[in-house]
């Protein structure tokens, strides 16, 4: 239905060069690829969560420069997605920890505040641990490319 209300948004992937570049997100939309969080659910990650974030950051980077080959063999079917086992402890695993780390010295949004936001203190934004949603829907307004996309905003 997006399309009706933005015809330039379906319009621009007749455009070789748009194609050519946004491939894997218009994949995405049609259905022909998978979004990268669902791939991190299937690469293993063998971490402990009380590791130094600072090693956690390093396992993080060592396991990410094996990813993007990873999509490509799961795009070009080379792998089934559905055939992966699932592990125990996965590379999102490792990336939800690194972020429920990184909320004892908050840094998410540009005032970068440093409170402890694990212990439900508060910093300019207002929100503690346990943010809630508080609208979602497909964005109309981005540039004609990346529509539809979707959008959350959060409050405290």
């Amino acid at each position: 239905m997006w399309f009706l209300f933005r015809p330039d948004a379906a319009n621009v992937w007749k455009n070789s060069r748009v194609r050519e570049c946004y491939r894997r997100y218009k994949g995405i939309i049609d259905g022909i690829y998978l979004p990268r969080y669902l791939l991190t659910k299937k690469i293993p990650a063998d971490f402990s969560p009380d590791k130094p974030l600072d090693k956690l950051w390093s396992i993080h980077d060592e396991i990410a420069q094996d990813f993007p080959s990873f999509v490509k063999e799961i795009d070009a079917g080379e792998k089934k997605y559905q055939e992966l086992s699932t592990p125990s402890s996965s590379f999102l695993d490792l990336k939800t920890t690194i972020v429920n780390r990184m909320l004892e010295s908050c840094h998410f949004c540009e005032r970068r505040c440093a409170v402890d936001r694990s212990v439900e203190e508060l910093g300019f934004c207002r929100v503690g641990s346990k943010s809630r949603i508080a609208s979602a829907f497909l964005h109309q307004g981005e540039e004609s490319v990346l529509v539809p996309s979707g959008t959350i905003f959060f409050t405290g």
